[in-house]
Protein backbone atom coordinates (compact mmCIF):
# COMPACT_ATOMS: atom_id res chain seq x y z
CA UNK A 1 0.00 0.00 0.00
CA UNK A 2 2.46 2.62 -1.10
CA UNK A 3 1.96 5.43 -3.56
CA UNK A 4 5.34 6.48 -4.71
CA UNK A 5 6.48 9.75 -3.21
CA UNK A 6 9.82 10.02 -4.86
CA UNK A 7 11.38 12.99 -6.60
CA UNK A 8 15.10 12.78 -7.12
CA UNK A 9 16.55 16.21 -6.45
CA UNK A 10 19.90 17.12 -7.90
CA UNK A 11 21.50 20.22 -6.41
CA UNK A 12 18.07 21.36 -5.27
CA UNK A 13 16.32 20.55 -8.55
CA UNK A 14 14.02 17.63 -9.32
CA UNK A 15 15.98 14.73 -10.73
CA UNK A 16 14.82 12.75 -13.73
CA UNK A 17 14.23 9.02 -14.13
CA UNK A 18 16.81 7.12 -12.03
CA UNK A 19 19.28 4.88 -13.89
CA UNK A 20 19.39 1.13 -13.37
CA UNK A 21 21.71 -0.63 -10.90
CA UNK A 22 24.86 -2.43 -11.97
CA UNK A 23 25.36 -6.14 -11.17
CA UNK A 24 23.77 -5.83 -7.75
CA UNK A 25 26.58 -3.63 -6.42
CA UNK A 26 25.31 -1.85 -3.31
CA UNK A 27 26.41 1.43 -1.80
CA UNK A 28 24.43 0.79 1.37
CA UNK A 29 23.88 -2.16 3.67
CA UNK A 30 21.33 -3.89 1.50
CA UNK A 31 17.75 -4.56 0.64
CA UNK A 32 15.17 -4.07 3.35
CA UNK A 33 11.62 -5.39 3.57
CA UNK A 34 8.54 -3.19 3.68
CA UNK A 35 7.17 -5.34 6.51
CA UNK A 36 9.88 -3.85 8.73
CA UNK A 37 9.35 -0.29 7.49
CA UNK A 38 5.61 -0.24 6.74
CA UNK A 39 5.46 3.52 7.43
CA UNK A 40 7.52 4.24 4.30
CA UNK A 41 5.59 5.49 1.26
CA UNK A 42 6.47 6.82 -2.15
CA UNK A 43 4.70 8.93 -4.71
CA UNK A 44 5.09 9.43 -8.40
CA UNK A 45 4.53 12.99 -9.63
CA UNK A 46 4.82 11.98 -13.26
CA UNK A 47 6.50 9.17 -15.19
CA UNK A 48 9.99 10.37 -14.22
CA UNK A 49 9.77 12.23 -10.90
CA UNK A 50 9.55 10.62 -7.49
CA UNK A 51 9.51 11.44 -3.76
CA UNK A 52 9.13 9.57 -0.49
CA UNK A 53 7.49 10.14 2.86
CA UNK A 54 6.66 8.56 6.21
CA UNK A 55 3.21 7.72 7.60
CA UNK A 56 2.62 9.41 10.97
CA UNK A 57 -1.14 8.93 11.48
CA UNK A 58 -3.88 6.81 9.94
CA UNK A 59 -4.32 9.37 7.16
CA UNK A 60 -1.31 11.71 7.29
CA UNK A 61 2.22 11.40 6.01
CA UNK A 62 5.23 13.62 6.44
CA UNK A 63 7.39 14.70 3.50
CA UNK A 64 9.28 17.75 2.27
CA UNK A 65 7.52 20.89 1.11
CA UNK A 66 9.50 20.67 -2.11
CA UNK A 67 7.90 17.28 -2.77
CA UNK A 68 4.41 18.27 -1.64
CA UNK A 69 4.39 21.44 -3.75
CA UNK A 70 4.04 19.31 -6.88
CA UNK A 71 1.21 17.13 -5.55
CA UNK A 72 -2.40 17.78 -6.59
CA UNK A 73 -5.46 16.90 -4.55
CA UNK A 74 -7.81 14.11 -5.67
CA UNK A 75 -4.98 12.23 -7.39
CA UNK A 76 -4.29 8.63 -6.41
CA UNK A 77 -0.50 8.60 -6.27
CA UNK A 78 0.59 7.61 -2.75
CA UNK A 79 1.97 4.05 -2.81
CA UNK A 80 2.18 2.17 0.47
CA UNK A 81 2.99 -1.41 1.42
CA UNK A 82 5.42 -2.19 -1.38
CA UNK A 83 9.09 -3.09 -1.60
CA UNK A 84 9.19 -1.22 -4.91
CA UNK A 85 8.39 2.40 -5.67
CA UNK A 86 7.21 1.38 -9.14
CA UNK A 87 4.66 -1.34 -8.49
CA UNK A 88 2.65 -3.43 -6.02
CA UNK A 89 1.25 -2.29 -2.69
CA UNK A 90 -1.83 -0.06 -2.63
CA UNK A 91 -2.46 3.44 -3.95
CA UNK A 92 -4.02 6.21 -1.87
CA UNK A 93 -5.72 9.43 -2.93
CA UNK A 94 -4.35 12.82 -1.86
CA UNK A 95 -6.94 14.87 0.05
CA UNK A 96 -4.74 17.92 0.61
CA UNK A 97 -1.17 19.05 1.12
CA UNK A 98 -0.03 21.48 3.80
CA UNK A 99 3.36 23.15 3.41
CA UNK A 100 4.96 24.91 6.35
CA UNK A 101 3.80 28.52 6.13
CA UNK A 102 7.39 29.79 6.28
CA UNK A 103 8.69 27.48 3.55
CA UNK A 104 11.20 29.22 1.26
CA UNK A 105 11.31 27.45 -2.09
CA UNK A 106 14.60 29.01 -3.18
CA UNK A 107 16.56 28.45 0.02
CA UNK A 108 14.62 25.32 1.07
CA UNK A 109 14.15 26.76 4.55
CA UNK A 110 11.37 25.07 6.57
CA UNK A 111 11.25 22.37 3.91
CA UNK A 112 8.53 20.26 5.51
CA UNK A 113 4.94 19.37 4.66
CA UNK A 114 2.07 17.12 5.69
CA UNK A 115 0.02 15.25 3.10
CA UNK A 116 -3.44 14.04 4.08
CA UNK A 117 -4.98 11.11 2.21
CA UNK A 118 -8.62 10.23 1.66
CA UNK A 119 -8.39 6.54 2.58
CA UNK A 120 -6.93 5.52 5.93
CA UNK A 121 -3.57 3.75 6.06
CA UNK A 122 -4.97 1.53 8.84
CA UNK A 123 -3.76 -2.05 8.82
CA UNK A 124 -0.38 -1.44 7.18
CA UNK A 125 1.43 0.92 9.51
CA UNK A 126 3.73 0.11 12.34
CA UNK A 127 3.52 2.53 15.23
CA UNK A 128 5.90 5.42 14.71
CA UNK A 129 6.18 8.73 16.54
CA UNK A 130 7.63 12.08 15.53
CA UNK A 131 10.76 12.84 17.51
CA UNK A 132 10.45 15.87 19.78
CA UNK A 133 13.93 15.82 21.34
CA UNK A 134 16.72 17.64 19.52
CA UNK A 135 19.29 15.66 21.52
CA UNK A 136 18.83 12.75 19.12
CA UNK A 137 20.15 14.70 16.15
CA UNK A 138 23.31 15.95 17.83
CA UNK A 139 26.71 14.92 16.36
CA UNK A 140 27.59 11.22 16.85
CA UNK A 141 23.95 10.17 17.35
CA UNK A 142 22.90 7.30 15.11
CA UNK A 143 19.82 6.11 13.30
CA UNK A 144 18.72 4.11 10.27
CA UNK A 145 17.93 5.80 6.97
CA UNK A 146 15.27 4.02 4.94
CA UNK A 147 14.27 4.73 1.38
CA UNK A 148 14.23 4.02 -2.30
CA UNK A 149 17.16 5.40 -4.18
CA UNK A 150 20.56 5.10 -5.69
CA UNK A 151 23.24 2.52 -5.23
CA UNK A 152 25.81 5.07 -6.28
CA UNK A 153 26.00 8.43 -8.02
CA UNK A 154 25.14 7.00 -11.43
CA UNK A 155 23.16 3.88 -10.62
CA UNK A 156 19.96 3.28 -8.69
CA UNK A 157 17.28 0.75 -7.89
CA UNK A 158 13.55 0.79 -7.31
CA UNK A 159 13.59 -1.38 -4.16
CA UNK A 160 13.53 -0.34 -0.52
CA UNK A 161 16.94 -0.06 1.13
CA UNK A 162 18.23 0.76 4.62
CA UNK A 163 21.55 1.93 5.99
CA UNK A 164 22.81 2.98 9.41
CA UNK A 165 23.85 6.62 9.57
CA UNK A 166 25.48 8.98 12.02
CA UNK A 167 24.82 12.66 12.58
CA UNK A 168 27.89 14.81 11.91
CA UNK A 169 28.85 18.31 12.95
CA UNK A 170 26.99 20.75 10.72
CA UNK A 171 30.25 22.58 10.02
CA UNK A 172 31.57 19.40 8.44
CA UNK A 173 28.61 18.95 6.12
CA UNK A 174 30.19 18.50 2.71
CA UNK A 175 27.14 19.54 0.70
CA UNK A 176 26.25 23.03 1.90
CA UNK A 177 25.80 25.18 5.00
CA UNK A 178 22.79 24.10 7.02
CA UNK A 179 19.59 26.07 7.48
CA UNK A 180 17.91 26.22 10.86
CA UNK A 181 15.98 23.00 11.44
CA UNK A 182 18.38 20.81 9.44
CA UNK A 183 21.12 18.32 10.22
CA UNK A 184 23.72 16.38 8.27
CA UNK A 185 24.51 12.65 8.31
CA UNK A 186 27.00 10.21 6.87
CA UNK A 187 26.56 6.59 5.89
CA UNK A 188 28.24 4.61 8.68
CA UNK A 189 29.34 1.82 6.41
CA UNK A 190 31.20 3.92 3.89
CA UNK A 191 31.18 7.47 5.31
CA UNK A 192 29.17 8.66 2.32
CA UNK A 193 25.68 9.93 1.71
CA UNK A 194 22.64 7.67 1.59
CA UNK A 195 21.75 8.51 -2.02
CA UNK A 196 18.04 8.21 -1.09
CA UNK A 197 15.28 10.28 -2.67
CA UNK A 198 13.86 13.37 -0.87
CA UNK A 199 11.37 12.63 1.88
CA UNK A 200 13.15 9.40 2.87
CA UNK A 201 13.23 9.16 6.69
CA UNK A 202 15.80 8.46 9.37
CA UNK A 203 14.36 6.41 12.23
CA UNK A 204 15.54 4.99 15.54
CA UNK A 205 14.11 3.46 18.68
CA UNK A 206 13.48 5.97 21.47
CA UNK A 207 12.38 4.10 24.55
CA UNK A 208 9.79 1.59 23.34
CA UNK A 209 8.79 3.64 20.29
CA UNK A 210 10.13 3.79 16.77
CA UNK A 211 10.62 7.48 16.00
CA UNK A 212 11.28 9.43 12.84
CA UNK A 213 14.17 11.87 13.33
CA UNK A 214 14.26 13.53 9.94
CA UNK A 215 13.79 13.29 6.19
CA UNK A 216 16.10 13.82 3.24
CA UNK A 217 15.80 17.47 2.26
CA UNK A 218 18.61 17.80 -0.23
CA UNK A 219 21.60 15.91 -1.47
CA UNK A 220 24.28 16.54 -4.03
CA UNK A 221 24.31 14.92 -7.44
CA UNK A 222 27.57 13.36 -6.29
CA UNK A 223 25.71 11.60 -3.49
CA UNK A 224 28.44 9.03 -2.86
CA UNK A 225 30.96 11.61 -1.77
CA UNK A 226 28.87 14.18 0.07
CA UNK A 227 26.86 14.05 3.28
CA UNK A 228 23.06 14.34 3.09
CA UNK A 229 21.00 17.23 4.46
CA UNK A 230 17.98 16.17 6.52
CA UNK A 231 15.02 18.11 7.91
CA UNK A 232 15.00 17.90 11.71
CA UNK A 233 11.40 17.00 12.54
CA UNK A 234 11.84 17.79 16.25
CA UNK A 235 12.18 21.44 15.22
CA UNK A 236 8.68 21.25 13.73
CA UNK A 237 6.94 18.93 16.21
CA UNK A 238 4.42 21.53 17.44
CA UNK A 239 3.56 22.50 13.86
CA UNK A 240 3.10 18.84 12.86
CA UNK A 241 0.85 18.17 15.86
CA UNK A 242 -1.27 21.22 15.07
CA UNK A 243 -1.68 20.38 11.40
CA UNK A 244 -2.52 16.71 11.94
CA UNK A 245 -5.04 17.45 14.73
CA UNK A 246 -7.33 19.53 12.50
Amino acid sequence: MLSLLAILFVCGAIEANPPKPINGVKLNKGDAKIEDYAYLVSFQLDTKKFCSGVIITANHLLTTAQCASSVNANVKIIRAGSNSYLQDGDLYTVAKTINHEAYDEKKLVNNIAVVQVVENFSGITKDIVVNSDGAYIQPSKEGTAVGYGRLSTNHSKDLIDAVDVQVIDGKKCTYRALNAGEFCVKNLRESKGTCYIPGSPIVRMIGSNMAVLGMVSMRDEDCENTSDVFVDVSNFKNWIDTVTSK
